[in-house]
């Protein structure tokens, strides 16, 4: 029989790749940690740019509130965060951040630099902090406007396994535009821009408009389809708003389908069961809508704790909200506002009480959000 080893507690450089494996699966799951760091940091303004699908950079600059130069090396160190600070707090999240991983995570898998500046600061400069595979190279005063700038390049240089079994850029760049694309409407009041390899993919106003935001990202062609959904139910403490496709605007696959839960980008396989059901007497088999839902819930009665990257939940009672969803979903279906109409003027005169109208299919071509260049 093998001599048992002794148990030891790993070198830091070794726990830090693995909790590293955990968080940081792709380009896409780095540029998700910035880019709602950003969100919770109270930005009105993100850019984000990436090339090589973010594999080579992953920029993401905002406009919010900065971090102090002291809490710098703190903002890189495993389980720091500013948006938790006991047990209790797991029960009602909301912020999009909590567990503190992200940056110590992109960090030990990348070269990264942050520059970060905060509105009440007494100097004209801002604070940079350069780490590469999780050890700091420097920490330096630099001109900076309010905000934070945190750039990504090299990533996985250290882990060429997990770099060698990445996509290709243009699939990995894919994945970023997508997730982006479903911020940028999530998020209407904030003005997001998504630069990859020099090329502005899409650019929306912050104005607060979604339906706005909607067309900007993913084209008329898309918007033409789509009517307004929304419902409240007080007695459950729940709220959905947002735009489905009527049933002209069916498509082959869910790609098109956006859920957001408490502003967080998730699936849910209790809210995918909801749409099917009310679409059912309106969609052919193999058929899926476009949606674009937002839904808000009791913090207390979902779990966002359940999957690493945090792209899944729980709620406390799925079948009952999946149950608000179809509900509301259906009664939009069933309006008038569903059913496009466009009046005849006819020749000869019209006889009295007549309504002439008749149903028209927008001559319009559903597409997807931008593909990565």
């Amino acid at each position: 029989m093998a001599q048992s080893q002794r148990i030891k507690q790993l070198p830091r450089q070794v726990y830090d790749l693995i909790a590293a494996g955990e968080v940081v699966t792709s380009p896409l799951s780095a540029a998700k940690e910035l880019v709602e760091n950003a969100v919770d940091a109270g930005a009105s303004r993100i850019w984000a740019e990436i090339e090589e699908g973010g594999i080579a950079l992953i920029r993401v600059s905002d406009d919010g509130t900065g971090i102090e130069p002291k809490d710098l090396p703190l903002a890189f160190a495993p389980h720091a965060t500013s948006k938790i600070n006991d047990a209790d707090d797991l029960g009602r999240i909301a912020t999009l951040g909590f567990r503190g991983e992200a940056l110590a995570s992109i960090a030990a898998v990348a070269e990264v630099e942050m520059v970060t500046k905060t509105a009440g600061s007494e100097s004209a400069a801002g604070s940079r902090i350069q780490i590469r595979g999780g050890e700091a190279l420097k920490i330096e005063k630099i001109g900076a406007d309010m905000g934070t700038t945190v750039t990504v390049s090299d990533l996985f240089f250290n882990i060429p396994a997990r770099l060698k079994h990445l996509n290709a850029p243009r699939s990995e760049g894919a994945k970023i535009v997508d997730y982006l694309s479903r911020m940028a409407i999530s998020y209407p009041n904030i003005a997001f821009r998504l630069i990859s390899n020099g090329t502005v993919l899409f650019a929306t106003r912050g104005a607060g408009d979604r339906l706005a935001a909607i067309t900007t990202v993913y084209g008329t062609g898309v918007a033409a389809f789509l009517i307004g959904v929304t419902g409240v139910d007080s007695d459950l403490g729940m709220s959905l708003e947002g735009y489905i496709a009527g049933p002209n605007g069916l498509r082959k696959s869910r790609k098109g389908q956006v859920l957001f839960v408490n502003g967080r980008s998730v699936k849910n396989p209790a809210i995918d069961a909801a749409i099917d059901r009310a679409y059912k007497e309106f969609a052919e088999p193999g058929r899926f809508p476009f949606t674009f839902l937002f839904l808000k819930v009791n913090p207390a009665d979902v779990d966002v704790n359940v999957h690493p990257a945090k792209n899944e939940i729980a709620f406390a009672d799925a079948a009952m909200a999946g149950e608000f969803v179809e509900k509301t979903i259906r009664a939009a279906l069933v309006s008038e506002r569903s059913v496009p109409t466009l009046s005849l003027r006819g020749r000869g005169r019209r006889r009295a009480g007549a309504d002439d109208t008749f149903r028209l299919q927008p001559d319009a071509n559903p597409q997807t959000a931008p593909s990565a260049v």
